[in-house]
């Protein structure tokens, strides 16, 4: 086995002689064996020499006292240039890392060297030194992974959600790219997404491996950062150094980056920045056009887009099987497929087996989350300019992406709805051995798109959409509020804003549920429809009449209970009452 390479943890301090300790000794604690810890000293006036001096006698310990104060990210990159390892960390002086962290960290780069960076969760910790939780933050997904993000525009739209202690890092990197850019506080931001506007790969792990203090005198807390506009200031101060030199691959993000940005500059009047000239939000609306001429550039070229596929969260294997052949028979090749997961086994040693090319990748929640989150999650992680949505058991025939696209690839529209054959079915224990996999009971039969029902009920299933990241854009993701009926809510935002077209190449959708899993989910549609209809009301007359048979049919379906729905067409009548199946048989 090759030598292991030596890492060196950069600990930056000035007068934090009352925490540098702890963080000395969890770095000199590490189970790593090549190690060096170097301590940066910024012209401290406190006890730090002192402290430095009891560790003087370890090897691996090195201690260098600056004479002046030269600036919290100079005294970065002096560390930087000071270190010897082949791997850098960096730590301030107030946090501490985790025991493993080191070799945890090092060993999943070697066992993926197409990462280059992996970060991972903090816990943090009050200035006492009590653990508080662990910090989960915006751009965080509820799961790990490896490449495959568009890191770069997800550092725009999300913020800033790597945090540099976590970040074991090859040195080169700096070497390749630079040094930390000592023009604005937030260095760590600016490096990060430097290097992903030049193909940095990114992987993270969703485990605590370092710890964050929190305290009034750190310079990212609000008093000493957000309240001086430090914060809207530098995020338009990165706007401007790399939106325009890397517009593509801000592709399907400018609406969302230029909403985080004023929600950002909306932080700042709250915690009290005074604009009385409005310098500052001339800056910010002189960022923002820049992002529109970066829209308007992107939106200008057309190509054919890349396609991922978010398989939702379910452990039967069988009906998994089903829905990844399907998409590995497509005949348009140029797709990728996320597979989530609740819980159990990884499953993505079946997405490798049924597709060698590698194009299936899993994602594994740390937690049970609901349809929205689980679908905000893939489009969090997944690299696609188009989307479609699966659950596990969904048929689709070797030409539907090719044909779904169509329409997106014209120009004519951003989503794509096309028809939907719902199957419903129900356990068969008595069925002969050899009997087909799925029982089927009942079809319902659900339209490619009329463009009045999303705004009377819930219109067919998420499979029979296609979507573009554009669109996602321009509506904002799935709500996370509303389990259960997210899809109907962003359906209704998606057809309001942005051009909807139809497709003819239908789905097949199974619904291998049990009655009162239905049924539960169900009883609360009343309720959630009345919320939604006054969310999105209408002024036409015919649609509001419309909203009040849906809901009088269905609680004359609900009122039956489930004894009424013990058989597969109570289920039918169930699933035709919840997607407004009898309206539209009306029609």
């Amino acid at each position: 086995m090759d030598p292991l390479p030596l890492v060196t943890v950069i600990i930056t301090t000035y007068n934090y002689a009352h925490t540098v300790g702890l963080a000395i000794d969890s770095a000199l604690g590490q189970n790593y064996p090549e190690l060096e810890v170097l301590v940066v000293d910024n012209a401290s006036t406190d006890a730090t020499p002192e402290l430095a001096a009891r560790y003087a006698a370890d090897p691996r310990f090195r201690y260098i006292r600056n004479e002046i104060n030269i600036g919290m990210v100079p005294n970065h990159n002096k560390g930087l240039r000071e270190s010897r390892g082949e791997y850098v960390l960096f730590l301030s002086a107030d946090d501490f890392l985790l025991p493993g962290h080191i070799s945890r960290s090092y060993w999943y780069l070697r066992e993926h060297p197409e990462v280059d960076v992996l970060y991972a969760s903090t816990l943090f910790v009050e200035e006492s030194g009590r653990f508080i939780g662990v910090r989960q933050m915006g751009g965080q997904p509820q799961g790990p992974y490896e490449g495959g993000r568009n890191e770069f525009a997800a550092l725009f739209a999300e913020g800033c959600y790597m945090c540099f202690p976590t970040m074991l890092m090859r040195r080169d990197l700096y070497e390749r790219f630079g040094e930390l850019d000592e023009n604005i506080k937030a260095a760590d931001y600016e490096i990060v997404v430097r290097w992903a506007a030049n193909g940095v790969r990114f992987a993270y792990l969703p485990e605590p491996i370092a710890a964050v203090r929190l305290h009034s005198a750190q310079q990212s807390s609000p008093q000493n950062y957000v309240a001086d506009a430090g914060d809207i200031r530098e995020f338009v101060y990165l706007v401007n150094k790399f939106a325009e030199a890397s517009a593509e691959r801000l592709r399907g993000f400018e609406h969302t980056i230029s909403r985080h940005m004023w929600g950002r500059f909306e932080m700042a009047r709250q915690a009290g920045v005074l604009d009385a000239g409005g310098e500052l939000r001339a800056e910010v609306t002189a960022a923002d056009a820049v992002l529109t001429r970066v829209r308007e550039r992107n939106e200008a070229v057309k190509r054919i887009p890349h396609l991922t596929v978010i398989v939702l969260p379910s452990n039967n294997v069988g009906l998994l099987e089903v829905t990844l052949r399907s998409v590995v028979s497509q005949t348009f090749a140029d797709w990728d497929a996320i597979v989530l997961q609740d819980s159990g086994q990884s499953l993505a040693p079946l997405g490798a087996f049924l597709d060698p090319r590698g194009r299936i990748r899993g994602m594994r929640f740390i937690g049970i989350v609901n349809e929205g989150a689980a679908i905000n999650n893939g489009l969090r992680v997944a690299s696609g300019d188009a989307f479609i949505v699966l659950r596990a058991g969904t048929e689709l025939t070797p030409q539907h992406f090719e044909r779904a696209l169509q329409p997106i690839v014209a120009g004519h529209a951003l989503a794509v709805r096309t028809p939907a054959v719902v199957i419903v079915h129900g356990a068969a224990p008595d069925a002969p051995a050899g009997a087909p996999q799925f029982e089927r009971h009942d079809r319902l039969y659900m339209p490619a798109i009329e463009t009045r029902m999303p705004y009377v009920a819930p219109f067919g299933p998420i499979e029979a959409l296609v979507f573009t990241r554009t669109a996602v854009d321009r509506v904002s993701a799935f709500t996370e509020r509303i389990p259960k009926f997210s899809v109907w809510e962003f359906l209704l935002r998606l057809q309001a804003q942005v051009p909807l077209a139809a497709a003819d190449s239908p789905v097949i959708v199974h619904v291998p549920v049990a009655l009162n899993d239905v049924f539960d989910e169900c009883a609360v549609l009343p309720a959630v429809a009345r919320a939604v209809y006054n969310a999105f009301g209408s002024e036409d007359a015919s649609i509001r009449i419309e909203r009040d048979a849906y809901l009088r049919n269905l609680q004359a379906v609900l009122d039956g209970g489930p004894a009424q729905g013990s058989t597969p067409g109570g289920i039918a009548a169930l699933l035709r009452a919840a997607n407004g199946m009898d309206l539209l048989a009306a029609k």
